[in-house]
Parts: structure tokens; sequence; C-alpha cells
């Protein structure tokens, strides 16, 4: 069983000393000489039990070394004796005030120091052991929750034809703008458990559709103003199925999703005309776009029209005439031929929002296209905006919002290595790659052992900094796991495929974490070039890399 780990700070060695004997060798200690070496330890990840405190001390007294413990939460998880000469209630009732567990005076009985020390442990201990168990309990209901929740939507979603991953999206989305939401006002006092439940919750915003006609939930064609109306009438649904479910109406779960703060359920918000001002169904002639895309040029950088049989931009004149400028739409892009992923082909395929990421000098962008009838003609409105953190600057505030979605969705926000889902939501992009990496850091358990988590996660934000720098932003780098990253390479000669190794390694080994130099980085990587599908490169650079690993 590991020992209770005591730090003792004091200015005086001879007391650290007589503390140390007092307590015996049931335990491991820390010393400390002034309150700032207190602060260091803490942070620093010691894995700290208990505190042993004296008040007069140079550079950071104790009084001040509580209000710091007090200001970083330390206080909470770490239970602190003050021990010292000062017998005055005054001091006394300071250190109670500023959160002291104990306060024991010199000169002391080292019965009573040994007892005291003891308690203070079990107690913490048990406290411990209660709020864990608590947290369980609260998990695994909250999980069971979740579970049923996330069942019965996607019940929604096989009826309503929709991909397995929308629920998750949702969810994550509405988590996302409620923290941001928090940030900008507040108009809305959301706590965190607020925050889960409206997520967890946002689950249930399509229930409703089990009321609407299949005929109309999935007719493979533009609605009618009528259809449109009855399907718009599923968030009124959703609401009349939970007023009347055999569920206590006055709890937390249905006032949520009934109506308190977001009004999850029940109320509907058209998105598109919101977002372009116009209904994009409703327009039928040429001088209704054009105010459109004067409309849309104010916030987006990039809004056009495009023939997506001809791979043709279009522009509209005053007049409102519609002009073929000969210009290929994929021109905007590098490319000297049509994207092999044409979100516009798809637009005009489905009738409907389609989007795709493209790269531009070196610059990712989200590009949105929608279907659009003009003239009794076929086309497709184009809307591109830059998705990098380095492009959300302050002053273009609306477009930093559109962006967030993109961006936090998709980075993880450790690394800002893209995550798995941008990996399972663009892997039809990604399949012409011609290479990928999958890289493994070396003995990465010890660190976060030996060091603590935040030093992991600093050393994987070094890490991920250093591939991304090395492979060039043309090319893609995904956290597939903890400690696990993807390189996707779209187009590279062999040769210079496997250099990247040796470059990434070698950059991966100069890294220096600032005060932890004794940290030595190393990472092995395993390879698959020109394979005949994505997962059978996945499988085998998986396999070619621990191979690399058994040589460690």
């Amino acid at each position: 069983m590991p020992k209770n780990r005591i730090l003792v700070a004091d200015d005086n060695k001879l007391n650290q000393d007589l503390l140390s004997a007092i307590l015996g060798n049931d335990y491991d200690y820390l010393y400390a000489n002034n309150g700032i070496e207190v602060i260091s330890a803490l942070e620093k990840n010691e894995a700290i039990d208990i505190i042993l405190l004296d008040i007069n001390m140079p550079q950071m007294d104790g009084f001040e070394v509580l209000q710091a413990l007090n200001e970083k939460q330390y206080i909470k998880e770490i239970p602190v004796v003050v021990i010292s000469t000062e017998n005055d209630v005054a001091f006394v009732r300071r250190a109670y005030e500023l959160g002291a567990t104990d306060y024991i005076s010199r000169p002391f009985n080292a019965i009573v120091i040994q007892h005291r020390v003891k308690n203070t442990l079990m107690i913490y201990s048990n406290q411990k052991k209660l709020v864990k168990l608590v947290e369980n309990q609260i998990y695994e209901r909250e999980k069971t929750n979740n579970a049923m929740i996330n069942i019965f939507s996607n019940i929604i979603e096989l009826r309503n034809h929709e991909s397995g991953s929308h629920t998750l999206h949702v969810q994550t989305i509405t988590n996302l703008l409620l923290h941001e939401l928090v940030k900008i006002t507040d108009k809305y006092p959301l706590s965190e458990a607020d925050i889960s439940l409206i997520s967890s919750l946002s689950a249930l915003h399509d229930i409703g559709k089990i009321k609407i006609p299949e005929s109309i939930l999935n007719k493979p064609c533009q609605l009618t103003d009528e259809e449109w109306k009855i399907m718009k009438m599923h968030t009124i649904e959703g609401y009349e199925i939970l007023q009347h479910a055999n569920i206590d109406q006055n709890n937390n779960f249905m006032k949520t999703a009934k109506g308190s703060y977001a009004q999850v359920i029940g109320k509907f918000i058209d998105i598109h005309n919101d977002v372009l001002n116009v209904g994009l169904e409703k327009i039928n002639n040429s001088n209704d776009v054009r105010s459109l895309i004067l409309n849309l040029k104010t916030t987006f950088p990039f809004v056009r029209i495009v023939d997506a049989k001809k791979c043709y931009v279009l522009s509209i004149s005053k007049k409102g005439r519609i002009i073929d400028t000969k210009k290929h739409c994929y021109e905007i892009w590098g490319k000297n031929s049509p994207c092999e992923y044409c979100s516009s082909k798809n637009a005009l395929k489905k009738k409907q929002w389609v989007s795709k990421l493209e790269v531009k000098e070196g610059k990712i962008f989200a590009v949105l296209s929608r279907y659009l009838s003009l003239n009794n003609k076929d086309y497709v409105l184009e809307i591109a905006f830059p998705v990098d953190e380095e492009e959300t600057k302050p002053e273009n505030r609306t477009r930093l919002m559109s962006s967030l979605l993109f961006i936090n969705f998709y980075r993880d926000s450790l690394t800002k290595a893209y995550t798995r889902t941008y990996l399972e939501d663009f892997k039809d992009n990604l399949e012409k790659a011609d290479a990928i990496a999958l890289l493994d850091v070396d003995d990465f358990k010890n660190i976060n052992d030996t060091y603590g988590h935040q030093v992991g996660d600093i050393a994987l934000k070094e890490i991920s900094s250093v591939i991304m720098n090395t492979i060039g932003s043309n090319n893609v780098l995904i956290r597939y796991g903890g400690d696990e990253f993807l390189a996707i390479f779209q187009e590279i000669e062999e040769e210079d495929f496997y250099n990247k190794f040796i470059k990434i390694k070698n950059a991966v080994n100069a890294i220096s974490l600032k005060d932890y130099p004794d940290i030595k980085l190393n990472i092995s990587i395993g390879g698959a070039y020109k394979s005949c599908s994505l997962d059978n490169a996945i499988t085998k650079a998986d396999r070619e890399m621990y191979k690399e690993k058994t040589k460690i």
C-alpha cells in the first residue's frame, strides 16, 4: 500500500527534521523552506496528501500560502494543518477562516501531532471515497439516461434516413454554443450542470418527427408550402409527446426539455432564413439572388453561383442577367481539374445543403453548397469561409461565430490536431491519399505516472506542433488516440514520405520541455504507401508501428 505524502513547510531545518522524526516512517516527506516552494510543489503535481504549515516564513508567509491555496482551489482537496508558535486568538481565527483544517501551537506534544495528522488523513480519505462513490452513481445514472435518450433519438434518425452521427453532432454543437453564450452575456446564468443537461436533451430535438407522415418526412424532392408547414410542426408534436408523458412534469429534466432556458423542444427556428435573410425556397428570379449574394458578401469572403454540371462560375448583372464567366469553380482552390469530392454536384443531386473542407494557400476553408432553382434552371449557391484559428479575429465577430463550430468540432482542444470525428465525416475525401503514417509516443504512460497528466498534456501539445510543422499545412494530422496520431499525406513521393519519418523523429527528439529538461521524448512511426483503401493503410501502418516499438 502506498504511503501518504506529507509536505512540511517550515524555514527551520530543525523543525522539519523534528516533525519527520515524530511522525515516523509511515509517511513519505517533502520539504519547503518558504511559501513559494509550497505552491511550486503543488503545481508540479507531487501527489501531496497533507500540508504541515508554519506561519512565519520568508518570501511568502503561511497566511499568504493559505490565500494562494484558496485561489488555486487546492484547499478543497488537500488538508492544511498549521503548526506555529503564534498563540494569539487573531492568528488562529484567521488561519481557520482561510481554510486551515487544524491549528497546533508550539511547543506541541508528539502524541497530539501523530493523532491529529492520522485523523485528518483518515477523514479526508473517507470524504474522497464518499465523493467518488456519489460521482460514480451520478455518472452511471447520467450514462443510463443518455443511453436511453440516444437510443430513442437514433430510432427517429433511422426513420428519417439520417446518419447515425447526427445526434452526436447536435449534442456537441449545442454544448459548444452554450459555453460561448455564457462567455458573451450574463442573461443566461447557466451552470455546467445546466449545459450538460441541455446538451443531453438536445438529442430529443427531432422526437416529434415520429408523428410526421413518411411521405413528407422522406420526400426525395422539395416540399410544397403545405408540406413544409406540416414538417415544421414536428417541434410542437415533440412538446406534446413530453407534455403527456407519464413523467413528473416538474422535475428538472422535463422543465428544461419543455421550456426552461433554451426551449429544447417546442420552438421552431428556421436557420436558413436567419442565416441567409431570405428563404432560398422562395427565390425564383435573378434579382432576388443578386440581393442575397450582396447581403452574404458582407459576412462571408467567398459567395458565388455555380453551374455544377459545367463547373463554371456565374455572375449576375445589375439588370438580373446570368452571365457565364467561363471560369471553372475549382480554380479558386488551385486545381486544374474538378474536385474529386464536389460539394456543388452533390448539392445539386441531393437538393439540399452539402459541406466539405478545402485548402487554399495553407488555410482551411469550410465550403457550404446549396441547390438553387433559378429561372427554371438548376444552379448551386456556394459560401466559403476560413476556419483556421488565425483567421478568427475579434473584429470579424459574425464570421467568427460561424467558424467556431467548425474549428471546435473538428479540432482536438489540447493538441489542435483534427479529431477522429473529422476522419469519420471526411473519410471519402481522404481515401485517395497517397500515404498515411501512424505515430505513437514512446513510454508516454511513464511520463504521466512520473510527472503527472499536466506535464503529459504539455508534451502532447509540443509533439503535435512539431509534427504539423514537419508534415506541412497541405497534409492532415489527426489525434487518433490518447498519445497516437494519424498523419495523412494527400500527394507525396514514396522517398519523401519515408524521409518525413526521420525528420519527425529528429524534431520530436529535439523537444525540450520548459522546467522538465530531463524528459526525453521519442516517437515510433509506421507507414503505408499507396494502399488500396484508407482502412487497409491504417491497419498496415499500425502493424509497422508496433514492429518498430518491439525494437526499443
